[in-house]
């Protein structure tokens, strides 16, 4: 199959890149230049806020993974539409099945609009919070300092980036039985189990936290400010109350459970 990849120097489309690289034909795209080391592909500069290159880039491919950059989304879905690209799949994110609004549950759900509205057969992939996230906590955690955590025993089904981009390189390659899928992790930890597992890899020791409950929700979260921040507070503040559930649709997919947290630091660290 002939694939076009953007975001490919990213977290998720690099593994993408990766997964697909050695059976396919992949055209990957980035806004700068490759990185070093890159898969053996056709690598692409190109920018969404750009709209010359994407007709070009999307004629003749079978199937085109789209990391979405906000606000930049509708040169490449109506250069899809022009050149009838066969398939299409979309990163989205879980916060567009939340119940309640938010500035990030409404700019993914306009991009899935976007990609409904062009007649482009679309599959959506909803990944609740990354993994990957947690790396944050790493500094602090080699130098023995406490992490500060806002709702430290809230428990969330965190997921593997990698986990993500094998879901999304096998609804690029495979026929699938559904348009959304909703992925996490194998089982929700709290924020102190997930840091607990990365002291105990890292230094063998106790973790140390501190509960910043009371001050992020006064000033918000820190590192974090304004809607991205204000969205994971949120969040958090629910998950304290009851963890978040768990999909299953990696081991659907894939025909393999999730990797959990301990095995992903095993592999990222």
């Amino acid at each position: 199959m002939k694939i076009l990849i953007t975001g490919a120097s990213g977290r998720v489309g690099g593994h993408v890149t990766r997964f697909l690289a050695d059976s396919h034909e992949v055209t990957a795209t980035t806004r700068s230049y490759p990185p070093r080391g890159a898969h053996q592909v056709a690598w692409r500069k190109a920018d969404l806020a750009d709209p010359e290159p994407w007709t070009a880039l999307l004629n003749d491919v079978d199937a085109a993974f789209l990391f979405p950059a906000f606000g930049h989304t509708q040169h490449f879905i109506d250069a899809a539409t022009r050149v009838g690209l066969p398939k299409l799949v979309l990163l989205s994110s879980g916060a567009v099945s939340d119940s309640d609004d938010s500035m990030i549950k409404s700019v993914h759900a306009d991009i899935e609009e976007q990609a409904r509205a062009s007649g482009v057969a679309t599959v959506r992939v909803r990944p609740t919070v990354f993994m990957a996230n947690d790396l944050a906590w790493l500094p602090a955690v080699k130098s023995g300092e406490a992490v500060p955590l806002a709702y430290p025993h809230a428990a969330m089904p965190a997921v593997a980036e990698q986990d993500i981009a094998a879901v999304i390189a096998a609804c690029l390659t495979q026929d699938v039985d559904s348009e959304i899928y909703d992925v996490t992790g194998p089982q929700s930890l709290t924020q102190v189990e997930r840091l607990q597992i990365i002291a105990n890899h890292v230094t063998g020791a106790d973790a140390r936290w501190a509960d910043i409950t009371d001050d992020a929700e006064r000033d918000g979260l820190p590192g974090m400010p304004g809607p991205p921040g204000e969205y994971l507070l949120r969040n958090l503040a629910r998950a304290a109350d009851e963890p978040a559930p768990v999909s299953f649709n990696v081991q659907r997919i894939l025909g393999r459970e999730a990797l959990d947290y301990t095995r992903w630091i095993n592999e990222v660290i």
